[in-house]
């Protein structure tokens, strides 16, 4: 699917840089959110990206996903090259949200973050760059990702 040019100059006058590939987004960010369709969507992406991203990275998934592709995503960031000194290579943080299209358009999304361990930003924690994005919506920390219950 090729971009819609009009929708890639709204973006760069809004301060965005734009890419063609997620290799590039993994290149060219810290933090990513992803929100595809279904589980074979993330993984296809996330394939693309990990070899790219940036140690530390972190990698929220707003998709309509399964518990089995989030559970194997967030034990390759603890594998996936990993550098000297870095415990993770990078955080793959499970967020459905909810409140549909009026919500996501109105900025007062609920995410439901999943994660046992902080990332350094805060996204799990409920501080730093994730809290400064949510504005007017709900975020509740709900313990274990939902792939590790019982």
């Amino acid at each position: 699917m090729i971009p819609d040019p009009a929708t890639l100059d709204r973006m760069r006058d809004l301060g965005a840089v734009c890419v063609s590939t997620p290799a590039q987004v993994a290149q060219a960010s810290d933090i990513i959110v992803l929100s595809l369709p279904k589980a074979a969507v993330v993984a296809a992406v996330m394939a693309d990206m990990i070899p790219d991203l940036r140690a530390g990275a972190i990698i929220l998934d707003t998709s309509t996903s399964e518990p089995a592709t989030s559970q194997t995503l967030s034990a390759q960031g603890g594998t996936q090259g990993a550098t000297e000194g870095a415990d993770r290579a990078f955080f793959f943080v499970d967020g459905p949200v909810s409140g549909g299209p009026a919500a996501a358009h109105a900025g007062t999304m609920t995410m439901l973050l999943g994660r046992r361990c902080r990332c350094h930003c805060g996204v799990a924690a409920g501080s730093g760059y994730f809290d400064r994005k949510n504005r007017g919506g709900w975020r509740f920390g709900c313990g274990p990702r939902r792939q590790d219950r019982k």
